[in-house]
């Protein structure tokens, strides 16, 4: 799963969002976990690992 953003000086729930749109990648069989890049106020993006790309 890859999810990209945009942020703005404004949280407006960010972080229990971003949270909550990982739920569902860790409970997938063979989950190894995620890497995320982004910048207080600009662009972002989060990747999630899995065993392979089944």
């Amino acid at each position: 799963m890859v999810f990209t953003s945009v942020r703005t000086a404004h949280d407006n729930g960010y972080g229990e969002t971003a949270g909550r749109l990982l739920e569902p990648a860790a409970g997938q069989p063979g989950f190894r976990g995620v890497d995320s890049a982004d910048g207080a106020d600009g662009p972002g993006i989060t990747v999630s690992h899995g065993k392979s790309e089944e």
